[in-house]
């Protein structure tokens, strides 16, 4: 897994759809458990959208592979087309440079200049 990009509702998701049972232990953590195999996992809470640390995405990874869940490697590829998926979703927002700054922010910004050119340095 080179710089995995995978956001926790879309590893909840996965998980969820593998028929493993979601239980949150408010301000703690979220345990998921999948019953036939006996398999548990543990996370700490994360927002929907928040990017999972690479640490937490290896204990899913080892426990599902480990319980016969999905082999590693098709965890790898699972993860790995959800940050293309997650990248490209990127790549559609408009950067930041681009965006016209609004008229107030100008004039304060001309202002300011104003007044600093009309004063002396501040290091004199």
């Amino acid at each position: 897994m080179r710089n995995p990009r995978i956001t926790f509702g879309q590893l909840r998701q996965l998980l969820l759809d593998m028929g493993f049972t979601e239980t949150v232990t408010p301000k703690s953590h979220v345990f998921f458990a999948h019953r036939p195999s006996g398999t548990e996992v543990a996370l700490p809470i994360y927002r929907s959208n928040r990017i999972v640390l690479p640490h937490h995405l290896i204990t899913v990874r080892i426990m599902l592979d480990a319980n016969g869940l999905m082999d590693a490697d098709d965890f790898d590829d699972f993860v790995a087309s959800a940050s293309v998926k997650q990248s490209a979703s990127w790549t559609r927002l408009k950067p930041r440079s681009e965006t016209p700054p609004r008229k107030e922010n100008s004039r304060l910004l001309t202002d300011l200049h104003q007044e600093r050119s009309d004063s002396k340095p501040f290091w004199t």
